[in-house]
């Protein structure tokens, strides 16, 4: 699938960075190949990062249309010619997500992205979703299908146990 202009953007500016990772959509395309709408979720760490990256973006022509803040994330959602950029940050999730991140070479820049573990209970948690559409469930179960075959089970067990907030979980 070709990357628009603004896509290529994101990947440049997230090259070599340490402080952040992308999951949803884009993470499925980067590890399976499973199609993705245009947009770009990243999570960032520490959460100054997702103000400094709100206001690069901004200084490149992006419009911010939503900041929000809950009891766990934080994020900015920017818009640039139909492409959204969602930027989060939520401390749970640094926990789950920045404990393997890998980096993967995608259309020529080499960007961090959640391990395929991560990637695989999060989208099993989208599954249960009653808010999900039934084309983002499609794709979504696509790409559990494939990650099922290549993740590493001790790896998933480990990472489904710091969400249940460091409880062991048996199999």
């Amino acid at each position: 699938m070709p990357a628009n202009k603004e896509i290529m953007e994101i990947l440049g500016y997230l090259e070599g960075r340490k402080d952040c990772a992308v999951f949803g959509g884009f993470a499925q395309f980067a590890h399976v190949g499973v199609k993705h709408s245009p947009d770009v979720d990243v999570y960032v760490k520490p959460l100054k990062v997702l103000d400094e990256m709100t206001r690069d973006f901004i200084r490149k022509g992006w419009k911010n249309y939503e900041r929000s803040k809950n009891e766990r994330t934080t994020w900015s959602r920017l818009r640039k010619s139909g492409t959204n950029l969602d930027i989060a940050y939520s401390k749970r999730a640094s926990k789950f997500f920045f404990g393997d991140v890998v980096k993967i070479k995608v259309y020529g820049y080499r960007v961090p992205f959640i391990s395929e573990e991560a990637l695989f209970l999060s989208k099993i948690r989208l599954l249960a979703s009653k808010d999900r559409t039934m084309e983002k469930r499609k794709r979504d179960l696509e790409a559990v299908m494939k990650l099922q075959k290549r993740i590493d089970a001790r790896k998933t067990v480990e990472l489904a146990s710091k969400l249940n907030r460091g409880k062991q979980i048996h199999f």
